[in-house]
């Protein structure tokens, strides 16, 4: 959940190499990384992956921030 703040989220592999992102795929001005619709973040082999959250301006704040993460 985003509160209102139009976010941004990459997800990114142990080299720092973004490999999925996404604005506005969610509910409202919300990020969402869907396996099911970015094939980049389905069937990912074993290892470090990070996710980063910022909001889309970069320079503002998100404020309030809920991150809700599935592994499958």
């Amino acid at each position: 959940m985003c509160s209102g703040a139009d976010t941004l989220i990459e997800l990114r592999d142990s080299a720092d190499m973004i490999l999925v992102d996404n604005d506005d795929g969610g509910a409202g001005l919300c990020s969402l990384i869907d396996p099911a619709v970015d094939t980049a973040a389905s069937g990912l082999a074993a290892g470090t992956y990070y996710i980063v959250v910022r909001h889309f301006d970069n320079g503002a704040t998100t404020g309030q921030y809920f991150l809700d993460v599935s592994v499958q």
